[in-house]
């Protein structure tokens, strides 16, 4: 019977001593993050978001409305108005130049000022396009096609996509004809293992370093084939169109997308080397990156 009340007393004296602590972990002041992509051809877009702590279950981050933000090339200054629907900064008037450097400045309240630059690269256009083949591997059809291009003295940086759009034309239950259409990305690899990605199926991003200045054939092999298909084999009402895209990108492109991209890859696996995700925003975060894209149409039915 001692043993028994022995026994009761110690898990009642476990039980009692139980203390829940309370710790208030501080949150320190968010860090003003930039975004913005500046696109030869196009305006100017920026994302002000302030960034989230470790510990923030919110999912979304909060934008920034109130901030003061321009636009400045070496001889014009350009303001960018908040727009509330894409919860963007832009200004439609403008419209960006490839070899232009651009100054984006953003003065957020109760913050410094912030002040990047960026030089949108030169337009590399595609030179020819060849198919040189059309096969099966472990059952999967590919095709394999040249991307030929001359690359311009200095260095410079690429990526290479490829996608299909598909164009749907019926008539709804009204009668009325509607047109629909959807664009599906075409997987691609580099045929030379130096520039191939484990971490990227959908793009071929690398750098003029093996032939700069020089005329460089960029062979690819892609996932299926999208040159060995007849119109006829399509149902009425159905049009496709193959494009290739070759994007000349900027090294803090080339720089944010690797380290992105393979941040992505490893996600999730405890022993992956951390990936340190690329920034060029001092007293910030985010990304200003560009590129000045060419885009044929290499196939259509």
């Amino acid at each position: 019977m001692k043993k028994y009340l022995s026994l009761l007393f110690m898990i009642w004296a476990l039980t009692a001593c139980e203390t829940v602590v309370d710790v208030d972990i501080p949150f320190e002041k968010p860090n003003v993050t930039i975004v913005s992509n500046l696109k030869a051809g196009e305006s100017p877009e920026v994302r002000l978001t302030f960034s989230r702590h470790i510990l923030d279950n919110n999912f979304r981050f909060n934008s920034i409305p109130n901030a003061e933000v321009n636009l400045i090339t070496p001889s014009s200054s350009f303001p960018l108005s908040y727009n509330v629907t894409s919860e963007t900064y832009g200004n439609e008037s403008v419209v960006l130049e490839e070899l232009i450097n651009y100054t984006i400045t953003v003065d957020v309240p109760g913050y410094e000022l912030i002040e990047v630059n960026e030089t949108i690269p030169q337009l590399v256009p595609i030179k020819e396009f060849i198919v040189r083949n059309s096969s099966s591997e472990d059952g999967n059809m590919r095709d394999e096609i040249s991307i030929i291009f001359d690359d311009p003295v200095g260095e410079n940086f690429y990526e290479i996509t490829a996608y299909q759009k598909r164009v749907f034309t019926y008539n709804d239950q009204f009668g009325n004809e509607r047109v629909e259409t959807q664009i599906y990305p075409i997987g691609l690899r580099a045929k030379d293992p130096v520039y191939q990605q484990e971490y990227s199926w959908r793009t071929i991003l690398f750098n003029d370093r093996l032939f700069e200045g020089r005329t460089f054939d960029m062979e690819v092999i892609t996932s299926g084939s999208f040159f060995s298909i007849e119109e006829r084999e399509l149902p009425e009402g159905i049009s496709v169109e193959i494009f290739y895209v070759l994007k000349s990108v900027s090294e803090s492109y080339f720089l944010y997308e690797s380290t992105f991209s393979l941040q992505n890859y490893t996600d999730g696996d405890p022993f992956a080397q951390p990936v340190q995700v690329y920034t060029n925003i001092k007293g910030g975060l985010g990304i200003l990156k560009s590129e000045a894209t060419f885009e044929l149409e290499v196939s259509s039915w």
